[in-house]
């Protein structure tokens, strides 16, 4: 590649995709690793770079270039639409490009921007947009879309983008993403841990307080920085997630109770994977770690 990849991969066809930090993207076969095709109008100048992960959806790609955003076929590049009217990039591409598909539309968010979108998954139709700064990208559930945006969480109409209801919160200026279930949200924070919210009324249920963080991962911040950058990831009773205090945690869902947690003693910003009892993690020692899940024992 031009450049290194700092995110999440995809997959789709026997193919997979990356974006490197210039905004190239790149099909690669999945056996072999050789170049399929590239697509370089993602391309940045300058010092600003792309970190968001790869969204693909049914055979789709969404790439933000220079002339708004672009649909693309998985399996050759194709463009299947484009819209220049969207446009969330407010402070070059140093930021993170989020998308949420939802009942065939494409809710989309980049934290460091102003704005949110949604648009038709099949033609790339603007439906609605937002001028608010959010930190998270979008969760649904139903009728309603969920994101935070700094020190604010917000209830929108999924349908208009409408804002419902909102409450003050903790700081959420972190990469971690919310995740739904049952009538909670949870998100991470950057100064809180993990906080869990109801969807409801949007009072806080618990927090999970993680220790300092044993590095800094952004400019301009205060003191007490005890931050989640992990998505977490449930899996029967129990919530996983690493903290920037470099310990993987394992929490009761209901009650934000620890059930265990393992010091790695490296920061966790990516999320967990589970497979079967096991849980694996990626620490920022380009390490892979892997835990039995019910008793939290280290492999």
């Amino acid at each position: 590649p031009a450049a290194s990849i700092k995110h999440t991969l995809a997959a789709a066809g026997g193919l997979v995709f990356a974006q490197c930090y210039e905004g190239i993207l790149y099909a690669l076969d999945a056996g072999t690793g050789a170049l399929r095709w590239s697509n370089r109008e993602g391309r940045t100048c300058g010092c600003c770079g792309h970190y968001g992960a790869v969204f693909q959806d049914r055979g789709r790609l969404l790439l933000q270039a220079d002339r708004g955003l672009l649909c693309l076929e998985t399996a050759t590049g194709k463009e299947l639409w484009s819209n220049p009217a969207v446009r969330l990039l407010k402070y070059g591409r140093d930021a993170i490009f989020n998308v949420l598909a939802h009942d065939g539309v494409y809710h989309l968010a980049c934290n460091r921007a102003i704005g949110l979108a949604a648009v038709e998954a099949d033609t790339g139709r603007l439906l609605w947009t937002t001028n608010q700064v959010v930190s998270t990208g979008p969760a649904a559930l139903g009728s309603r879309l969920y994101v935070a945006a700094h020190e604010t969480l917000q209830m929108l109409d999924v349908a208009t983008g409408t804002v419902i209801t909102n409450r003050s919160a903790p700081d959420f200026q972190t990469a971690a993403q919310p995740l739904i279930y049952g009538n909670t949200i949870v998100l991470g924070t950057s100064t809180n841990g993990l906080c869990a919210f109801d969807t409801e009324t949007l009072d806080l249920k618990w927090r999970v307080l993680t220790g300092p963080a044993l590095v800094a991962s952004g400019a301009y911040l205060r003191d007490g920085y005890r931050a989640v950058h992990s998505t977490p990831v449930r899996a029967g009773a129990l919530l996983y997630f690493g903290g920037m205090d470099g310990w993987l945690y394992a929490v009761d869902a209901d009650t934000g109770s620890v059930a265990w947690k393992f010091d790695l003693g490296v920061p966790l910003f990516g999320a967990p994977a589970v497979a079967g009892n096991k849980v694996l993690i990626a620490g920022f020692d380009g390490n892979v770690y892997a835990f039995e899940g019910a008793a939290g024992e280290g492999g």
